[in-house]
């Protein structure tokens, strides 16, 4: 790609001249070359935001799913804690009963 590049640079002038561009001289040609650097470069430049896109989708992906952990381990938190509640709930019912229970008798 460099070789090619460096013809064109090389050449780009020469053929600007043989299509009968008007006003073409060695000014234009380095305005031209210029523009070539600079599209280029823009090139690269789209490239690497296209990288870096695919790379924060690929984070914000891991984002979700610990979010998704984190959500399905809360979950999991609050049914142990329902069981234990409701066990100590049916616990104190019988402490609560046993004047009563033990009365009858």
């Amino acid at each position: 790609l460099r070789q090619i590049g460096e013809y064109v640079k090389q050449h780009l002038p020469e053929w600007t001249r043989e299509t009968g561009t008007p006003g073409v001289e060695a000014s234009t040609a380095e305005e031209l070359r210029r523009e070539i650097d600079i599209r280029g470069r823009i090139v690269r430049v789209e490239e690497e935001l296209k990288a870096s896109r695919e790379l924060m989708r690929q984070g914000f992906s891991a984002v979700d799913r610990r979010f998704e952990d984190m959500n399905s381990r809360v979950t999991d938190m609050q049914k142990h804690t329902n069981r234990w509640m409701t066990l100590i709930s049916v616990f104190l019912a019988v402490i609560g009963a046993m004047p009563w229970i033990m009365g009858a008798y």
